[in-house]
């Protein structure tokens, strides 16, 4: 049985830091944002390449896998990426080889005359903040075919976790493939089985408000920062005061089956929130004397979270391991699983 299956883009990082934000400056981009390509950023592609300082395999959903599978505790494979590249190309070349290494298991669509997609990640050296510009390309191709295999349907049935991020949503056929995973996965009813979703970014709760309350309904985690959290109350004119109050109003949605849903919400610094039930607590987190990239934080932080679910911890020390596991991901440029010292 896989333990933790992912659908998401496919995407190659290109992670370039910026000493004196003028990366930023030039291409409009502020501290912090999670963007699409458009015609002024365009150019910055070619400029982070030629500057670049890493690249790796990347996307949201893959950095959680590639994560995950180094810190599953037994030897043997854990978790299985379903995904889009191009066909051919170098980029798709090294996604493909970083999963490999990494022993994540992947069912890729290869699109014919499309590239695979690239992520630019400015990096201020001041503070390790990052700026994300996407391009998404063959990532965003359908995978509803390759959902419909057999091989693909078991693979989705026999997994504990099932996890996707609302960028996915941004994709052909999107939210119809989401659909046909819910189908598939509502049939599992093990006791360990969940949906996990990730609220991803403000531009796509703004954008996907309906599709994402079609979707809670069948989701039993949900991971947000936060402001997406706020994002999301704000787009539903909620009447909160506070982050604790969003996610316990999240946790408190409709729900498909009796099993309750747990919210999780990272604060970067300051306490992790999390909900359920009706109720919330605060899991606190340690002061880290230096920040090199936050790039793959959330990511890891996830990674660590359900791995730690599935070895059957409380959900609050499932909090602890993915503060530990982030905050050891944000001392080296990339999220960069070399740099986790873990005892198998």
């Amino acid at each position: 049985m896989v333990g933790i299956v992912g659908i998401g883009h496919a995407l190659l990082d290109v992670l370039v830091k910026d000493q004196d934000d003028d990366l930023l400056t030039k291409f409009g981009l502020k501290s912090g944002d999670c963007l699409l390509s458009d015609e002024k950023r365009a150019p910055l592609f070619d400029v982070a390449l030629e500057r670049r300082d890493a690249v790796c395999a990347g996307g949201a959903v893959a950095n959680t896998l590639r994560v995950a599978q180094y810190l599953w505790p037994k030897d043997e494979a854990c978790c299985h990426f379903f995904g889009s590249i191009g066909k051919g190309d170098t980029f798709g070349e090294l996604f493909k080889s970083s999963l490999k290494r990494h022993r994540v298991g992947a069912s890729l669509c290869e699109s014919e005359g499309t590239d695979t997609g690239v992520c630019v990640c400015v990096v201020r050296e001041i503070d390790g903040d990052r700026s994300m510009v996407t391009r998404l390309e063959a990532a965003k191709c359908s995978l509803r075919d390759l959902l419909c295999e057999e091989s693909s349907q078991e693979v989705l049935r026999n997994a504990q976790i099932v996890y996707f991020v609302a960028y996915f949503l941004n994709s052909v056929d999107g939210f119809a493939t989401v659909q046909d995973l819910i189908k598939i996965c509502v049939k599992n009813t093990e006791p360990h089985h969940h949906l996990a979703f990730g609220l991803g970014a403000t531009f796509l709760i703004e954008s996907f408000r309906s599709e994402m309350d079609a979707i809670l309904p069948f989701c039993s985690l949900v991971f947000a920062n936060e402001e997406e959290a706020t994002a999301f109350a704000k787009v539903r004119n909620w009447d909160v005061s506070s982050v604790e109050d969003i996610a316990t109003k999240i946790s408190g949605l409709p729900k498909e089956n009796q099993r309750g849903r747990i919210v999780v919400v990272t604060r970067g610094g300051s306490s992790v929130i999390v909900a359920e039930n009706g109720s919330s607590f605060h899991v606190q987190v340690p002061q880290v004397d230096k920040v090199v990239d936050c790039t793959g934080a959330g990511d890891s932080f996830t990674a660590a979270f359900l791995v730690k679910l599935l070895e059957g911890n409380s959900i609050r020390d499932s909090v602890v391991g993915g503060i530990d596991i982030s905050q050891r991901i944000i001392q080296a440029l990339g999220c960069d699983v070399e740099v986790l010292e873990v005892k198998k």
